[in-house]
């Protein structure tokens, strides 16, 4: 089943098994955008969803700057925001408040003190507003008697396991959770852009229109649902991504899935270059158990069973997540005073407000 897009969406997919021998495809369409005061501005080309974790200086004990995309599912949207912290003046202060809103998602942080900031673009390391890395304690729980046989990456090659916590997927702190997001929402920033001390951004309301076709069952739309925000303070630029799901009987099976974009008024945006296109029998190979066999390039070993749908682990709405503020790591005696990138969660940073 092959996919492609011909709009500003960048895509990317990956085949999961949600239990041995049921085969599943998930779709991952990602806009990113400007943020500037007002509305904020469609970027082209845009950011391609991530296919893995990456961590901060490729360390990582540092924690995570930007997440893998391409994850089966997540129960609950979320906001994650990385990069650094803007003051206005050059006077020295004790602490730099900078604060995050989206919906109700209303978080703030103080910046360590310590700093003596040259000019209005200096940048200032802060903490606890990104995502948290799967090599960390309480995220690491998630997967219980799991842990030795599945961490990242291994859906890709492997079923899901048995009695799997599906907010492993998740990567914002609890109090950074939505029940959905929209794909119009205000983004409030406070020190939190390098030409802005204080922002306003909504976003267009774009969405994507997700269609399967399959022989001899014509077309329909599949339901895509935004469920990260990702905000880059250093870039000053947001991405959103959208996840569509579809039980199939196995990889390879034909059909095409078309991605396109439309404005609030139903109209489609074309991309301005050229159509992104991902082949079924390069996504199958990710599958150590897909080995290709004779001469034929497309010929695989498959064993699949019929997939029930809806899929397991997909939940028919999301209550929201009570708050609460992260649980920072054990760090060394005299570490904060260095600083630390958003996302390492110090334990001299603390939720304020």
């Amino acid at each position: 089943m092959d996919i492609t897009s011909n709009c500003p969406l960048r895509i990317g997919a990956l085949f999961w098994q949600p239990f041995a021998g049921v085969w599943a495809l998930t779709v991952a369409c990602k806009a990113t955008f400007r943020l500037v005061p007002g509305t904020a501005e469609l970027v082209e080309p845009g950011d391609d969803p991530n296919e893995q974790d990456r961590p901060w200086d490729d360390d990582p004990s540092r924690g995570l700057r930007s997440v893998c995309d391409l994850v089966p599912l997540k129960p609950a949207a979320e906001v994650l925001l990385v990069g650094h912290a803007f003051p206005e003046s050059r006077a020295r202060t004790r602490a730099l408040p900078a604060r995050m809103s989206v919906g109700h998602v209303d978080k703030a942080i103080e910046v360590p003190a310590g700093f003596v900031p040259s000019d209005r673009w200096t940048t200032v390391p802060t903490a606890g507003l990104g995502p948290i890395s799967p090599a960390w304690p309480e995220r690491r729980a998630l997967l219980g008697e799991h842990a030795a046989s599945f961490g990242p990456g291994a859906w890709r090659r492997q079923p899901l396991p048995s009695g799997l916590d599906p907010s492993y997927f998740q990567t914002a702190p609890l109090d950074q959770r939505l029940s959905a997001l929209t794909g119009d929402e205000v983004i409030t920033l406070t020190h939190l852009h390098p030409k802005h001390a204080h922002l306003s951004s909504r976003l267009p309301g774009l969405l994507p229109r997700v269609t399967l076709e399959r022989p001899g069952e014509g077309t329909r739309e599949l339901d895509a649902v935004a469920d990260t925000l990702w905000i880059d303070t250093d870039r000053g630029i947001a991405t959103l991504v959208w996840r569509a799901e579809v039980p199939v009987a196995h990889p390879l099976e034909a059909g095409e899935i078309t991605v396109a974009m439309v404005r609030p008024g139903g109209e489609s945006l074309r991309s301005k270059g050229a159509p992104q296109r991902l082949r079924a029998k390069d996504l199958a190979r990710e599958w150590g158990a897909l080995a290709v066999e004779g001469e034929r390039e497309d010929t695989v070993r498959i064993h699949a069973v019929a997939a029930p749908e809806p899929l397991p682990f997909r939940p028919p709405s999301v209550a929201p997540v009570a708050a609460i503020a992260p649980v920072a790591p054990a760090t060394k005696t005299g570490e904060a005073g260095s600083g630390a990138s958003i996302g390492e969660r110090l334990a001299t940073v603390r939720p304020v407000g």
